[in-house]
């Protein structure tokens, strides 16, 4: 969008003011908990109905997680067993055998959602190699990260301008739901490693993604824009 609009301000040749801010969230809405590197292994989706292929293929990525954890859980959030999609899903489920390992918890209140993210072990954003996944960039991302908890997404659109892969989150290629299960499977298999992945995303967060941070930025930019008059 920033590259677009400055081509746009050069060819029209108007002075356009560009300000350059990325979703943000509230950085101490959430306060860091340990990393649970013991107990019930569980994975978070914040989803809805209408993310159709994103919830499949999350599906088909524990898939080949179960094959090695079968006692791992997945949380889908945004999705209840009442709407017409979920139910098919449900079904899905149940045709699949993994039914037990699978809960559609629906729409959460905040300070619920917020605790069942300190309890997940990883935090799941697929996204694809298509225009509306490189055209966005998921403010969930942000709050994913200021919780503390390792982030596994795919390299398209913004990601990479952010990620690191294995320092600051998981990233892998767009499209392949084995290699991102594979991912989710080295955060089971090394819980350290995943909580160092886990503080450095809370790292990013601070640094990039808190609103505090774009005050003085958005106060100059409106000044400037304002400074040329009503035209």
């Amino acid at each position: 969008l920033e590259e677009w609009a400055r081509a746009e301000a050069a060819r029209l040749r108007r002075p356009f003011t560009v300000m350059s801010v990325p979703i943000v969230v509230d950085v101490d809405e959430l306060e860091p908990e340990s990393y649970p590197e013991t107990g019930e292994p569980l994975f978070v989706f914040a989803g809805a109905p209408e993310y159709d292929q994103a919830l499949r293929f999350v599906f088909s990525a524990m898939e080949h997680v179960w094959r090695e954890f079968p006692e791992c859980r997945l949380v889908v959030t945004g999705t209840r067993a009442s709407d017409p999609a979920s139910r098919r899903l449900q079904e899905e489920a149940r045709q699949g055998a993994w039914d037990e390992r699978l809960t559609l918890a629906g729409y959460l209140e905040r300070p619920e959602l917020l605790r069942l993210y300190a309890r997940a072990r990883g935090l799941l954003v697929p996204l694809f190699d298509d225009v509306r996944s490189a055209a966005r960039f998921p403010t969930k991302i942000g709050e994913y990260l200021a919780s503390a908890r390792p982030v596994v997404t795919n390299a398209v659109g913004e990601i990479p301008r952010y990620f690191e892969d294995g320092v600051n989150g998981l990233v892998c290629p767009p499209g392949d739901a084995v290699a991102f299960g594979e991912r989710l499977l080295e955060l089971l298999r090394d819980p350290l490693r995943a909580a160092a992945i886990g503080r450095a995303g809370r790292e990013l967060a601070e640094r990039r993604f808190h609103y505090a941070l774009y005050g003085e930025e958005l106060r100059r930019g409106f000044t400037e824009a304002a400074s040329r008059g009503a035209r």
